[in-house]
């Protein structure tokens, strides 16, 4: 069984290597922006180095970032969820940064503003929270974003891929579920709970089988079928629960008694939100769902 976890593992991590590393995104023209001014910091003391203008269709790196914003040293860092390490995003051109009271925030300034106002409709991050996006590592940058990059900032950088893709990765609310952080003080996990918005949604009714993992590479409670190449993540019933007891996770049904644990296997009655890009429920479950919890998604209703 350790074995054939590992393997999954290394398929997993690979289908992820390949998938968002060599995969690329288009996007139309950038809104004309003067490039004097954005090599200059929209906050003052703060570096926010952002690429140059490009004219014309752009392509994009797609390899996932999710992680902490946060300020250190005049810097604004993407720090991984472990804490281990932290790079240097290379905003989009039409990205800027905002005080909004005793917050920072990161806008886009390409999104259309309907009335709100810009920090309203226009946020897609908050420094000090955690931040998802699409992109790619760079050893180096050109030296038109390296004039923009102080040298207790310069390092490991991530070019900020396709604006659209960045975005918070925990949302305070949501019409489709729920989540809660958990620790044992040894690691973290997220409970995902849907709501009937969601389940109104999904598939038909189906049974799943396989191990009840909770990788470290991952927070979410997630079934091993074995079907693919990584595993699915699993959403609980409203009264249900995650506990975590010395990094294993147990899971309670709604009277509060122990109906699963991880490395057990077991088979679910439940049902799936289809893995279909031209599904609007699904591309929106990839949109707000912690990213580091996506792709394969499982509404439990059921343990048998």
């Amino acid at each position: 069984m350790a074995h054939r976890r590992k393997v999954l593992l290394l398929a997993h991590a690979l289908y992820l290597l390949l998938a968002g590393c060599h995969r690329v995104g288009m996007s139309a023209p950038a809104p004309t922006l003067d490039p004097a001014l954005l090599r200059t910091p929209p906050v003052p003391g703060i570096a926010f180095p952002r690429q140059e203008p490009a004219e014309g269709e752009r392509l994009y790196m797609t390899a996932l970032l999710v992680g902490v914003l946060e300020l250190a040293d005049g810097c604004l860092w993407v720090r991984s969820l472990d804490g281990e390490s932290r790079v240097l995003p290379i905003w989009p051109a039409e990205f800027s940064l905002v005080p909004d009271g005793d917050r920072l925030l990161v806008i886009n300034t390409g999104i259309p503003i309907s009335g709100g106002g810009p920090v309203a409709e226009q946020a897609v991050a908050v420094v000090g929270e955690e931040i998802a996006m699409g992109g790619g590592h760079v050893p180096q940058v050109d030296a038109w974003v390296l004039s923009q990059v102080p040298a207790a900032c310069q390092g490991a950088y991530f070019l900020v891929g396709q604006p659209e893709s960045v975005r918070p990765n925990l949302r305070e609310h949501s019409e489709l579920f729920a989540w809660e952080r958990l620790t044992d003080g040894a690691r973290t996990a997220l409970a995902l709970r849907y709501t009937s918005t969601f389940a109104a949604q999904a598939g038909q009714p189906e049974t799943l089988s396989g191990e009840l993992v909770l990788y470290a590479y991952q927070r979410c409670v997630q079934l091993q079928t074995g079907r693919g190449p990584g595993p699915t993540t699993l959403l609980w019933p409203p009264g249900w629960s995650v506990r975590l007891t010395e990094g294993a996770a147990e899971i309670l049904d709604g009277a509060g008694g122990i109906v699963a644990r991880t490395g057990e296997h077991l088979t679910l009655r439940g049902r799936p939100i289809a893995q279909d890009w031209e599904s609007e429920i699904y591309r929106r479950a990839t949109q707000e769902l912690p990213a580091d919890c996506c792709c394969v998604f499982w509404l439990v209703e059921g343990i048998e």
